[in-house]
């Protein structure tokens, strides 16, 4: 999709901005990176191995885990994909090595990539979302500390 936006000057201090046309491209997904290459690039994910299904080349097999930085939301991603039975894949965990074996066929990569794409997403916010809020914690529990000082200093 394709934009053609301006910016026209205006006597208020803030300016507008306005689109002049939106146009959309017939073939979206002619740049668009394959599972296998949207998977090796994630930052949320790591590429153990991958196959194709050498009997009827229709079928494809992705071995991957978490990253040392979010595998702690293993128990998460393994409980939202089971959640999402489908026809278009197969999903093995392996508890052990937290890993993640998916087989899905070929014809069928653009939605899985789809839901994995939405799923990563929820983890990754979920991350995001204990990270700030450890932030929060640790902010209030500092300011706490800071109040119940200056109530000791006052009270002298």
């Amino acid at each position: 999709m394709s934009f053609t936006a301006s910016s026209h000057k205006n006597t208020s201090p803030e300016r507008t901005f306005s689109f002049q046309a939106i146009v959309r491209n017939e073939n979206t997904d002619s740049g668009s990176p394959s599972l296998l290459e949207w998977i090796g690039s994630n930052e949320l994910v790591s590429l153990k191995k991958s196959n194709t299904d050498t009997s009827n080349q229709t079928s494809r097999e992705i071995i991957f885990s978490l990253s040392e930085t979010v595998a702690v939301y293993f128990p998460l991603l393994k409980g939202i994909l089971a959640s999402a039975k489908s026809q278009w894949f197969v999903l093995r965990t392996d508890d052990g090595s937290k890993s993640f074996a998916l087989r899905y066929d070929k014809e069928r990569e653009i939605e899985v990539k789809d839901l994995l794409f939405k799923v990563l997403g929820i983890v990754d916010a979920e991350a995001r979302f204990k990270q700030v809020l450890r932030k929060v914690i640790v902010n209030q529990e500092k300011f706490n500390r800071e109040e119940k000082l200056l109530f000791k200093e006052l009270g002298k």
